[in-house]
């Protein structure tokens, strides 16, 4: 704590009554008796101007060069762009050749038909011949079983009875 100044007495504190006109902070700058001076300096005017003209000349500048950059800018994107579309695009070139005798091609699978039909008979009768085996190769329109339907049977000649 520092000790009391004895040329500044300390001042009363505001909240109690003892506080006299003078010694308030407002009052003080009220006593002081010399002019204050509402005048600007001579040239104010002057530099405040130069110092106008100078902030925006430096303002169009940064306009100029920003406007330089972009047309700078975009003339060589257009430019890369015109680039890449006139050259062609690269491709991998590879030379045929015959493959080698008695090269196999082994890959895995199964056949299977697409459709499957199991056949019945359509018309009373009984099966006169079997000319194929189940599981054999059959071609199309190729005959598999001679039927002998009742009709038939009437019409061909009967054996005669003893």
């Amino acid at each position: 704590m520092q000790p009391p100044d004895p040329e500044h007495p300390p001042l009363a504190p505001f909240h109690s009554g003892q506080a006299h006109r003078e010694e308030l902070p407002d009052d003080t700058s009220r006593t002081e008796h010399h002019a204050v001076s509402t005048d600007f300096e001579p040239g104010t005017a002057r530099r405040m101007k130069i110092g106008a003209a100078i902030g925006a000349g430096l303002l169009v500048l940064g306009f100029i060069a920003v406007g330089i950059f972009r047309f700078f800018d975009e003339r060589a994107v257009a430019r890369a762009g015109e680039t890449a579309y006139i050259t062609p695009p690269p491709v991998d070139v590879v030379i045929a050749k015959p493959a080698r005798d008695g090269q196999d091609l082994v890959l895995p699978g199964q056949t299977a038909a697409w459709y499957e039909t199991t056949i019945y008979a359509r018309v009373n009768g009984y099966v006169a011949k079997w000319l194929v085996d189940i599981g054999d190769h059959v071609t199309k329109g190729q005959v598999l079983a001679t039927i002998e339907t009742p009709n038939s049977m009437r019409n061909s000649p009967r054996p005669k009875r003893s």
